[in-house]
């Protein structure tokens, strides 16, 4: 096995290396200066010179030449050492200026390119020259005294929004600190640097309950240290304002660089290093697909199955040889295998030209940083297993097969996740661009696609989604009531303020028959208003690029298509039908009549915040109007309720949608041969209604308590006769 991996990292870097030369630059006048990308002081571009220059580092120690490789291991150290030297030339500490005419160096940000690539110092150090040893000295110190100072303040908040949510970080400060004082112990600032190293540690990866915690780090209890909780008591985390998976990988990715640094000292990392990095991992391990792809329920700002996903490797690591889960390992070789089949697609060794054309002619500043990453990571996986003694052996767990139901909840996000080894189910209110639900094959990660999902996109300048949610769970269930409104952040009105535009009703349950879920969703017009663009209620987003093979087979009532991803132009199919499953793995219904449309973009339509584009994705709806009416106050965009399913096609049984009073009520078939009800009330007044052959999926009482319940939904299923009230 770890043959294999070896050998997979080694031919991946060795493609890379086609690609690094295109993107390579030498400073005039100095030949023994050059840089990788666009060679500014920004922190992106020093991160990616330096990400490629410790992965050389890490190749050119190869222990033979390498077969195929269009440079020699002379060569490629050669150019590693020409981007460290050019590193250490711009640093403040440094002889010369950046490509942009400025330095780097003394920030937040400044040193997580230097711990990314930490693992490959020792393969550089036997060539370097004394005074560029000194020089990476002066700049180490510089660096740890700037974080050290009372001017670098520790910051810890549950909030994303409130600029003081810092937990990767705080890591990866907390890393370069220690490091510099093991490294040198003989320094006057070593003690200040390793005692700021705690405080920042040990407000990475914290909770509330750490406030209260007498357990003594430095010899002083945790609750002394303790700044503020970065993560929710569920071990959520709110980076970037949304429940975000991928910098929980982040987090936990410095720490398995700072475990290693101990690990090859023959060391073991001071207890504040890991603190509830293990408790972290048990919950990360349930948002990854079974190939190694990250299940990001809450979405995701940047590029998809990009950096946070490139992260994942030394996690993986970390989890099969430190925390001894059994399920890394095959975590791990399904990544690999994604990360190399990717490449192999692209004709200049890059590991996204092909699906991220767009974006390397738009920005190659973002691109060049993209692709440093993986080479990094690979090379973190590659100096891994080439050190090791031994080839590590691991059982299979049921985790690998996804056997074991695992159910989730989190309430500061309102986020809700069933997964099983069929499905995987979840709400979340507070993700990336607003609400978004999955119902998604567990086994197939070509359909994820998180912005939105099926909650419906309106065309507002700015739009920002203001919910609030009740979420209930229950065994093998959740039900979800959201109500609340969306701001047009950006009026058309010179210096006008943010102004409510649309109001929004939304009702969800995921049925305990480890298939499906119904949606309900009502959005109505707060203003006079005009959407350009119009609207899209359902917006269930397939992706349709590589990662499927550019191809879904759709097909309903009288209707079958396949589709080709990334089409030459737009367009909208009506498919005249009520029902629609894809590729026989994602079952469709309307509820409440509408037929499905299929909107096709000509252009990659997964956006990146800053407009760039990532992925391709077809996007079933129920309305999407070609000529947008004015809006009155009060007028209904679209009220709409449709069943999803893990299926190839429909439960046995019919499908309804009435109003009794001012209760709505669905009743559906689930897949488990019995019948539910989702009762909703979207009003504020109570209602009374007798079902007298429905029951709570929880429990009676909870029934009594919560079916007429204002502004509430509730579930039941046929089974033990409830007594008429």
């Amino acid at each position: 096995m770890d043959f294999d991996i070896i050998q997979n990292c080694r031919i991946s870097m060795m493609r890379f290396l086609n690609f690094f030369r295109q993107n390579l630059r030498s400073v005039a006048g100095e030949p023994g200066l050059a840089w990788y990308g666009t060679g500014e002081a920004d922190h992106w571009a020093v991160q990616s010179n330096l990400n490629v220059a410790g992965a050389l580092a890490v190749l050119a120690a190869e222990p033979e030449e390498l077969s195929g490789s269009p440079l020699s291991r002379d060569e490629i150290r050669e150019y590693a050492l020409k981007l460290f030297r050019y590193a250490l030339a711009t640093h403040c500490t440094g002889t010369r200026k950046a490509a942009n005419g400025q330095n780097w160096g003394r920030q937040w940000i400044s040193v997580l390119g230097l711990e990314r690539s930490a693992h490959a110092f020792d393969h550089l150090f036997p060539y370097m020259t004394r005074e560029e040893k000194e020089a990476f000295a002066l700049l180490r110190c510089a660096e740890a005294d700037f974080l050290a100072s009372d001017a670098y303040e520790v910051l810890a908040d549950v909030d994303g929004f409130s600029g003081k949510n810092k937990p990767e970080s705080n890591i990866w400060n907390g890393s370069f600190l220690l490091r510099a004082a093991s490294d040198m112990p003989e320094h006057p600032h070593a003690d200040a640097w390793r005692e700021k190293s705690s405080k920042l540690l040990l407000n990475g990866i914290s909770v509330g309950a750490d406030a209260l915690s007498p357990v003594l780090y430095g010899g002083k209890p945790l609750s002394l240290w303790h700044v503020g909780a970065n993560f929710t008591d569920a071990f959520s985390l709110d980076h970037h304002g949304y429940m975000n998976v991928g910098y929980s990988v982040i987090c936990l990715s410095n720490i398995a660089y700072m475990c290693r640094y101990f690990e090859l000292r023959g060391q073991t990392p001071p207890s504040e290093v890991t603190l509830h990095a293990e408790e972290l991992w048990k919950l990360v391990r349930n948002f990854i697909f079974p190939d190694g792809r990250l299940l990001r329920i809450g979405g995701d700002t940047r590029a998809r199955y990009t950096y946070c996903q490139c992260y994942l490797l030394p996690v993986l690591l970390m989890a099969r040889d430190r925390f001894h889960d059994p399920s890394a390992s095959k975590l791990l070789q399904g990544y690999l295998t994604l990360l190399d089949e990717e490449q192999k697609l692209g004709a200049d060794g890059g590991f996204y030209s092909r699906r991220l054309a767009a974006m390397k002619r738009r920005s190659r500043f973002y691109y060049c940083r993209l692709e440093s990453d993986p080479f990094a990571a690979l090379s973190f996986v590659l100096d891994f297993h080439r050190r090791q003694a031994s080839e590590m052996k691991h059982a299979p767990s049921p985790h690998d097969g996804g056997e074991k139901q695992f159910q989730w909840q989190d309430d500061y996000h309102n986020a809700l996740l069933i997964r099983n080894k069929e499905s995987c189910r979840s709400f979340v209110r507070a993700a990336c661009g607003g609400m978004s639900t999955l119902c998604l094959p567990a086994d197939k990660s070509s359909f994820a696609e998180w912005h939105r999902n099926m909650a419906g996109w309106f065309d507002l300048c700015a739009p920002v989604e203001r919910m609030q949610a009740d979420c209930r769970s229950f065994s093998g269930g959740f039900t979800v009531f959201a109500s609340g409104r969306i701001w047009d952040e950006k009026p058309w009105g010179e210096g006008q303020s943010p102004v409510p535009a649309l109001d929004e009703l939304y009702a969800a349950a995921a049925l305990p028959d480890g298939k499906s879920m119904i949606c309900y969703h009502k959005v109505s017009a707060l203003r006079e208003i005009t959407l350009p663009h119009g609207w899209k209620s359902l917006y269930l987003r397939i992706p349709n690029d590589i990662f499927n093979g550019e191809k879904r087979l759709y097909a309903g009532e009288d209707f079958q298509r396949e589709l080709a991803g990334n089409p030459p132009r737009s367009e909208v199919i009506e498919t005249g039908s009520r029902t629609l499953t894809c590729d026989g793995s994602l079952f469709l219904r309307s509820v409440s009549g509408e037929s499905f449309k299929i909107c096709r973009s000509s252009r990659q339509n997964v956006l990146l915040s800053c407009g760039l584009s990532s992925l391709y994705a077809d996007e079933i709806v129920m309305d999407c109007p070609a000529a947008p009416p004015m809006l009155a106050p009060g007028d209904v965009l679209f009220e709409r309720a449709w069943l999803i399913a893990v299926s190839g096609k429909p439960a046995a049984g019919d499908v309804s949608m009435r109003k009794e009073g001012r209760l709505l009520v669905f009743t559906l078939p689930g897949y488990d041969g019995k019948k539910y009800r989702m009762v909703l009330n979207p009003t504020q007044n109570g209602e009374m209604a007798d079902f007298d052959d429905f029951i709570d999926c929880s429990s009676l009482e909870s029934c009594r308590r919560r079916l007429f319940a204002p502004r509430s939904v509730t579930l039941l299923h046929a089974g033990m006769q409830e007594r008429k009230r």
